[in-house]
């Protein structure tokens, strides 16, 4: 990686190629991680408006903290958010309680999630590509 360091724009100001690829990154972050929290709210039918009133709230209900549990647990693993809709698609089809037509919760979304995405890219720890897998 190249370290090289930039004169900023006032006096004890510089920029890094370090630095900004660390920024790029965590920007990248936030993005999938808004996504993850997105998917999950549709998957689980739960509603982006009340997601959204959680967060603004800092809301500590049961199924809030569920909710947000999940999600970080999706992005640790590095389930792709978009793969959430094949776990539901499995959920709908495999799960006894899928086919009569119960909702999962977060925590069983991602669970039949986890379940489904290939075990090398659980076990690399590396963020896989839904398209790919």
């Amino acid at each position: 990686m190249n370290t090289k360091t930039v004169k900023g724009p006032g006096p004890g100001w510089y920029w890094s190629r370090e630095g900004a690829d660390v920024a790029v990154n965590q920007a990248r972050d936030r993005v999938e991680k808004r996504y993850v929290m997105e998917q999950m709210a549709r998957q689980c039918e739960i509603g982006e408006a009340l997601v959204a009133y959680w967060m603004k709230h800092e809301t500590s209900t049961p199924e809030a903290t569920a909710f947000f549990a999940s999600c970080r647990e999706c992005f640790a693993e590095g389930v792709p958010a978009g793969y959430l809709y094949t776990a539901r698609e499995q959920w709908d089809t495999k799960d006894w309680r899928g086919k009569k037509g119960q909702i999962p919760t977060p925590p069983q979304l991602l669970e039949q999630a986890l379940r489904g995405l290939p075990v090398n890219a659980l076990l690399s720890g590396n963020r896989i590509d839904p398209e790919k897998s």
